[in-house]
C-alpha cells in the first residue's frame, strides 16, 4: 500500500487496547472546513505516504494551491533505502516509503503546485506535426513504466532525436525536446527526477510556516487520547495502519502488504457503539464501495471506530508549526 514505516517494529506491537481506555464521549471536531483537501486517487502506485505527506504539509500551511505528492515522492526515491527496494526487488519505482523523512525532505526543499507535476495522471501525446495528435491521460504507474521502456530505446540509439519518438509525455515547461533531452540520462530514477525539476522549476515556492516539531509514536497505551488531543488543538495527524479494517473491521488482515497510511482530519462520538470515531481520508478517491457498511464513507472520507483502529492500527505522526 506503500507504508513502510515501523515494518522492522511489528513484531513489538503485541499491545492490545482495553475497553476502559475508550472515552465515554469524545468532542466534535471536522478539520475539513479549515483546508480544502482534494481527494486524490493514488491508484496502483503505491505512494500513499506521499499523499500524506502533501496533504499535511498544505493543512499545516494552509494553501489553496495543492501540493504535489508526485514531487515527493520522486525527491524521496533518490534516498539510499528506496535505491535498495529497487534493486532487491526489481521495481521500476519504490512500493513504500517513511513518511517523516518524507516530510522533512520536502520541507527543506518547498512544495511544487500539482498543476505542475501531478500525482494522478500524466499526459501522454502522440504525434508530432499533425494538426490533431492523440492525447491521453496515462495513470502513473501505466505512465512510468511506458517512459522507463521508450528510455531503453532511446539509450540503444533506436530512437537518436525528438522528432523519431513515438510519443512523449508533457508538462508545464517540458516539451518534446526538453523530454526526449531527459530520457538520454543514464539511468531510470534520473528520468523521473528530471522530469521533477525540469517540471516545477521557477514554480517551486517555500512553505509559509516554520516546523516546531515533527513527531512518530507507535502504538501503545494512550495513542488514541494524544490523537485527540492533537485533533482538539486543531492539528491534523498521519495514521499507519492496516487498509483491510476500512474493508471489513472483523477480519483485519496484519500482512506488510496491506499497510497504509492516510491523514485523519476529525473525530465524533458514535452512540450506537460508544466509542468515537475517526476521519480518514483516503487516497483512492471518491468512491465509497468495497468498504465495511458500519463506516460512513462521503465521497472517500470514512469515519471509522476508535476499537477497529486501535486493533489495527501501527503509528501516527504530528506536526506542529508556527507561521514565519
Amino acid at each position: 500500500m506503500g507504508f513502510f514505516s515501523g515494518v522492522l517494529f511489528l513484531g513489538l506491537f503485541a499491545w492490545k487496547g482495553h475497553a476502559a481506555e475508550l472515552p465515554e464521549r469524545c468532542s466534535f471536531v471536522d478539520l475539513r472546513s479549515k483546508v480544502s483537501l482534494h481527494m486524490r486517487n493514488q491508484g496502483d502506485i503505491s505512494w500513499c505516504y506521499a499523499h500524506t505527506a502533501a496533504d499535511l504539509l498544505q493543512f499545516n500551511s494552509g494553501l489553496t494551491e495543492q501540493v504535489s505528492a508526485a514531487d515527493i515522492a520522486v525527491q524521496y526515491n533518490k534516498k539510499i533505502w528506496p535505491k535498495i527496494y529497487r534493486w532487491v526487488n526489481g521495481t521500476l519505482v519504490p512500493e513504500t516509503g517513511f513518511l517523516k523523512p518524507a516530510l522533512r525532505q520536502a520541507i527543506e526543499s518547498g512544495y511544487c503546485p500539482e498543476e505542475a507535476f501531478p500525482s494522478e495522471t500524466w499526459l501522454r501525446v502522440e504525434g508530432q506535426g499533425q494538426s490533431a495528435p492523440k492525447v491521453e491521460k496515462k495513470t502513473l504507474n501505466l505512465a512510468i513504466s511506458e517512459i522507463l521502456d521508450l528510455q531503453r530505446l532511446v539509450l540503444s540509439g533506436i530512437f537518436k532525436s525528438s522528432g523519431e519518438l513515438p510519443f512523449h509525455y508533457e508538462f508545464r515547461g517540458v516539451d518534446r525536446s526538453d523530454f526526449f533531452e531527459i530520457l538520454r540520462s543514464r539511468s531510470r530514477q534520473e528520468v523521473l527526477e528530471g522530469l521533477r525539476l525540469k517540471a516545477c522549476d521557477g514554480r517551486r515556492k517555500p512553505y509559509p510556516f516554520e516546523i516546531e516539531s515533527i513527531s512518530m509514536r507507535f502504538r501503545g497505551p494512550g495513542m488514541f487520547q494524544r490523537i485527540r488531543d492533537e485533533l482538539e488543538q486543531g492539528r491534523a495527524i498521519s495514521l499507519d495502519y492496516f487498509y483491510s479494517v476500512l474493508e471489513d473491521s472483523s477480519r483485519i488482515r496484519k500482512k506488510l502488504s496491506d499497510l497504509h497510511t492516510s491523514i485523519v482530519l476529525g473525530q465524533r462520538f458514535d452512540p450506537s457503539s460508544g466509542e468515537c470515531q475517526y476521519l480518514i481520508k483516503n487516497s483512492y478517491g471518491e468512491s465509497c464501495t468495497n468498504f465495511d457498511p458500519k463506516w460512513e464513507c462521503q465521497r472517500g472520507y470514512l469515519w471509522v471506530g476508535e476499537s477497529a483502529l486501535r486493533e489495527g492500527s501501527v503509528s501516527y505522526v504530528s506536526v506542529k508549526s508556527q507561521e514565519k
